[in-house]
């Protein structure tokens, strides 16, 4: 390896190096997605448990390749340290070995560094995917409880002892699906809602406790009518209080139709702030922080 022994020249090469450095090992782990600001999802909400259930999907999927990406970033980062220490070991002159060699540890430090960030990114990465699996159980449980019926037999084992009357229901799903869920297809690329995977991350997505909101039990209203053999009509309580009862027109049912929860809420955040992104946001902090900074790796300032 030839050097211009300028030193003007070498310091120049080495800015340019140390800056080719940093840009190319820690650009991906400070690039911001625009999905914070231009998910309409995560700014107002998914408003039926279908468009949610194909969102997470689609978010999975997304998170799994953008996943991939960041392992071939830190081979290169790995080859490019390892060039630096060629051309130390290939210099003779003094002062350039010290400038190729303060290089190797700038680069080493860098790549300490992103290995660390990596490993706590995929870390909560395969957390966060776990929540999403959950987080669509949840609405298709909420689906499948949308289109049920609950409703009286209509077989004779209904009964009335005294004045205790039993009614015996049956449960069952009506014909028509509410919706039905679609799969997005698999794409290497991640294109449309871009979760940048490299921040460390927390997933915000609609609370468990609101499955009954899905389908609200003061939604479920038992229908009334006939109770009596001679098909004269009266109250639900009459009925239920009936000398005899027939489940031909005793109609006890409930039902319910489309969604009526609150809008579910899916949203990523990997740091505490996007703006200065210095610190893991407190869900990520739980996963712990060494990795992302070590205390013997210097902080390196860069700008794109």
């Amino acid at each position: 390896m030839i050097l211009d022994r300028k030193p003007s020249f070498c310091h120049t090469i080495l800015k340019k190096a140390m800056t080719l450095t940093i840009a190319l090992l820690l650009s991906k782990y400070t690039a911001t997605s625009a999905a914070e600001t231009n998910d309409p999802a995560a700014e107002k909400g998914i408003t039926d448990p279908c468009t949610e259930v194909d969102y997470l999907k689609e978010l999975r999927k997304q998170l799994e390749g953008r996943l991939g990406s960041l392992s071939p970033a830190v081979a290169d980062s790995k080859t490019l340290a390892r060039k630096y220490r060629l051309a130390a070991a290939k210099a003779m002159v003094a002062e350039y070995i010290c400038s190729i060699l303060a290089l190797v540890a700038l680069a080493g430090n860098s790549l300490e560094r992103n290995e660390g960030k990596l490993a706590v990114a995929t870390t909560a990465m395969r957390e966060a995917q776990q929540r999403i699996d959950i987080q669509i159980g949840i609405a298709q449980s909420a689906i499948a409880v949308a289109k049920t019926v609950v409703g009286a037999k209509t077989d004779g084992s209904h009964t009335k002892a005294s004045h205790i009357v039993t009614i015996n229901l049956e449960t069952k799903a009506t014909g028509n699906q509410i919706c039905k869920p679609t799969a997005p297809e698999a794409t290497p690329e991640c294109k449309g809602r871009n979760p940048d995977a490299t921040k460390l991350y927390k997933l915000k997505v609609t609370d468990a406790a609101k499955l009954h909101e899905y389908v609200p039990t003061k939604k479920l209203v038992p229908a009334h009518g006939s109770g009596f053999r001679g098909g004269s009509s009266g109250s639900q309580g009459t009925v239920l209080n009936a000398c005899t009862w027939h489940a031909s027109d005793g109609k006890v049912a409930f039902t319910h139709g489309n969604w009526v929860g609150k809008p579910a809420q899916t949203q990523i955040q990997f740091f505490a702030s996007n703006s200065a992104r210095t610190a893991c946001s407190a869900e990520a902090k739980t996963i712990g922080e060494s990795g992302s900074q070590p205390k013997n790796s210097p902080t390196h300032s860069v700008k794109h």
